[in-house]
C-alpha cells in the first residue's frame, strides 16, 4: 500500500509546441513571401502585414484557449491586446 496522499491536481506547465508551430509556420509563410511575384513593394507590403495580423491573432488564441494559462493571466493579455489596439486607433 502507498501512504502518500495523491494530489488530484497536479501541476500542468504551459503547452509551448502550438506558440511554436504558429512561429514556425509564421517564418515559412513570410519566407515565402519573397518567391512569390508582386506586382510591386506595397503588395509585398500589404501581404507581409497579413502574415503578421495573422501571425498575432493566432497566438492570441493560442493564450486564450490552449496554453493551459490561468484564467487571470489570459485576461490580462487580452486586456494588454485591446489596450495596445485602443492606444494604436
Amino acid at each position: 500500500m502507498n501512504d502518500e496522499p495523491r494530489n488530484p491536481n497536479p501541476k500542468r506547465s504551459l503547452r509551448w509546441w502550438p506558440a511554436a508551430l504558429i512561429l514556425v509556420l509564421a517564418v515559412f509563410a513570410y519566407a515565402s513571401l519573397w518567391f512569390i511575384p508582386h506586382v510591386s513593394q506595397q503588395a509585398f507590403n500589404i501581404d507581409a502585414a497579413k502574415v503578421v495580423v495573422g501571425t498575432l491573432l493566432a497566438l492570441l488564441l493560442w493564450v486564450m484557449f490552449f496554453s493551459r494559462m490561468r484564467w487571470r493571466s489570459r485576461f490580462v493579455v487580452l486586456g494588454a491586446v485591446v489596450g495596445f489596439i485602443g492606444l494604436a486607433a
